[in-house]
């Protein structure tokens, strides 16, 4: 009797180990592209490291299936040997839940990311309106390179406020983002991404706001770790 136990119990857990469902399923088209490899991605110890890849031969569709220990930001690199492609990264936000990916060949950066899990649904309304903020940046950039060659000292002091202007609505509409989703991981995520621009004051008030669990989470423990940095000097 307690053989036929052991046996039972065997087939109860080799079952259950064959039906058990990745954390995060991404799946995704790539139009246009006929060979190439694509690469999944992390930081670890400040260091882009490779989690997984496909090589995609006569194929312009991938899946990966990625089980995680917490959720975090991951990349999709895309790498083709007949074209020189430097912008072919994609951040998304991993999460338990499905990731579609729907891209371009020669816009893979810019793919179109439908995700059923709140974190990404987030981190993309954020990334969209963040990079207005970089492209008036850019656009800063060469009026003060315009303005520095024609030798215009009133045209930069102006160009000089509207930059420090820009600068805070950027770091404020971050504050204000993350604290309006307390509950989620993404938040202390753009909270560092932004430290630099704000004082250690507002980081702690920040810190502080989120729920217990996200301040327990992979990113609130570095900026808790941040905080107390920035404090301590």
């Amino acid at each position: 009797m307690k053989m036929k136990f052991l046996c039972l119990l065997t087939v109860i857990t080799v079952l259950s180990c064959e039906t058990k469902k990745p954390d995060l399923t991404i799946t995704g088209q790539i139009e246009g592209l006929k060979k190439g490899k694509i690469y999944l991605q992390k930081v670890k110890d400040s260091t882009i490291v490779n989690l997984d890849s496909l090589e995609l031969y006569n194929t312009n569709q991938f899946n990966f299936d990625v089980e995680l220990s917490q959720p975090e930001v991951m990349y999709l690199q895309l790498k083709k040997d007949t074209i020189d492609q430097t912008d072919n990264f994609i951040a998304f936000f991993a999460d338990k839940g499905q990731l579609k990916v729907k891209a371009k060949l020669d816009e893979f950066s810019y793919a179109d990311l439908k995700s059923n899990y709140k974190n990404q649904q987030k981190f993309q309304v954020y990334s969209q309106n963040i990079k207005r903020f970089a492209d008036q940046k850019l656009d800063l950039i060469k009026a003060e390179l315009e303005a520095r060659k024609a030798n215009n000292q009133e045209r930069l002091d102006s160009i000089n406020k509207v930059y420090n202007s820009m600068t805070q609505r950027r770091y404020l509409y971050a504050i204000n983002f993350a604290m309006n989703h307390p509950n989620l991981e993404v938040s202390p995520y753009i909270i560092l991404n932004q430290a630099e621009y704000i004082t250690p004051k507002y980081l702690d008030s920040v810190y502080h706001s989120f729920d217990k669990s996200i301040q327990k989470s992979y990113y609130g423990q570095q900026l808790n770790n941040l905080v107390t940095q920035r404090q301590s000097k």
